[in-house]
């Protein structure tokens, strides 16, 4: 095979006809073909004054099994400005593939290697572009060939800025994408904003509004029996005061925004679950995906709150905190949780804390009346649970102490 390759070269009328292109101009471009052991002029094309538009008409040389050579005059007044342009299909047959592959040099021997500058080889029709070409090949072409592809050059150099746009703008979202701050890094940095730490001893205080020891008056009183309070510029505020039903009172809720909510459960609303005539309830609103500022606010303003309420007088008997509002506080929803709290607590400490209370069976025992309840913090010796009897403890011998023996020192 690499016999026979060596073998093919332009027949006659290919070189007259280059040659005479060279002299007359009269022609853009030949196409060329591989014709048992000659390479052959199948087509050609007449020069207009759009340089861009010739290259472009090429397009259709380019089919899915095509192969041939297309000799190229870029600069009609510079016969050292032939493109020497290969296009050999991926999908051709082997042989052809060969015989295109190997025959390239002969061709440029055979008409004159100097005329051409430039090459553009492809297996693809988007290898063959002019964007392609200008893409390999910008930095050897001359002046006046960029100036004959100006429009296309300066496309090419706005898709080249664009894709570095696009690059920088992807890099710079990947690097924002790894400082994205978790929810609990957000909560911190808030935190550390603000210099206090939630859950803590530490604790806000936010003042409260002149108008909220009004309304607290009026809630004391039984006046109204549900207050929404707010927490705004970091103050404490009433922005709601009315009487309400507890059936309405999932229709006073924000389901975006955190909100504490107080509200007097009566003995008709209790059913008799609880013995109490009235009940204040203390609700924590914070809905799950508030904001982020917001949530952290109102978790560091909930004692503050707390201790607003006390210093009015307002006694606190149950909390209730809730991130779905929308089904925790519904009537029903409510009821339950007063009923399954158990017996009353005493209100919360300011700082959101409840109060230390003694336990079930401390109470009991307190009630038996013939042992006091035992303080808080210890533990509480159930009278009904049989006594252990005690084990004799073994008197262990002791043992006789024995003076060091006396060393001699005259020794």
């Amino acid at each position: 095979m690499a016999q026979l390759t060596t073998k093919i070269s332009p027949d006659d009328a290919l070189k007259q006809s280059f040659a005479d292109a060279q002299e007359t101009k009269n022609k853009r471009y030949i196409k060329c073909n591989i014709n048992e052991e000659t390479i052959v002029e199948t087509d050609s094309g007449a020069p207009t004054s759009d340089v861009i538009a010739d290259f472009n008409s090429l397009s259709k040389y380019y089919g899915s099994h095509d192969t041939c050579y297309i000799l190229f005059h870029l600069d009609l007044d510079d016969n050292n400005s032939w493109i020497l342009m290969r296009y050999i299909s991926e999908r051709a047959q082997i042989k052809p593939k060969m015989l295109y592959s190997s025959s390239t040099e002969n061709i440029k021997r055979e008409l004159g290697n100097v005329s051409f500058r430039w090459a553009l080889n492809g297996v693809e029709p988007d290898q063959m572009t002019l964007e392609q070409f200008v893409n390999d090949n910008f930095d050897t072409l001359t002046d006046n060939v960029k100036e004959l592809l100006k429009p296309e050059i300066d496309k090419v150099r706005s898709e080249i800025a664009q894709t570095e746009q696009e690059r920088m703008q992807d890099a710079r979202e990947r690097m924002e994408a790894r400082l994205v701050l978790t929810e609990e890094e957000k909560l911190k940095r808030e935190e550390a904003r603000l210099e206090v730490h939630v859950g803590g001893s530490s604790s806000v205080s936010f003042p409260s509004t002149p108008a909220c020891q009004t309304h607290f008056t009026s809630f004391l009183n039984g006046s109204i029996n549900f207050l929404e309070i707010t927490l705004a510029n970091e103050t404490l505020d009433v922005t709601n005061h009315e009487t309400i039903s507890l059936q309405d009172l999932k229709d006073h809720v924000d389901l975006k925004l955190p909100h504490f909510y107080l509200y007097t459960l009566t003995q008709s609303e209790l059913k008799g679950h609880v013995s109490d005539e009235k009940l204040n309830v203390l609700i924590y609103s914070c809905p799950s995906g508030c904001p982020i500022r917001a949530r952290t606010e109102y978790s560091l303003g909930k004692g503050a709150c707390i201790g607003v309420i006390q210093e009015a007088g307002i006694e606190i008997h149950r909390n209730i905190e809730s991130q779905e509002p929308y089904k925790d506080l519904t009537a029903e929803s409510i009821i339950d949780h007063i009923v399954s709290s158990g017996t009353q607590n005493p209100s919360p400490s300011p700082d959101g804390s409840p109060a230390p209370s003694q336990s079930p069976l401390e109470d009991h025992m307190a009630s038996l009346g013939d042992r006091p309840a035992a303080a808080a913090g210890h533990r509480a010796v159930d009278p009904r649970r049989p006594r252990r009897p005690a084990q004799a403890q073994t008197a262990q011998p002791k043992t006789a102490f024995r003076p060091a023996n006396k060393v001699n020192l005259d020794q």
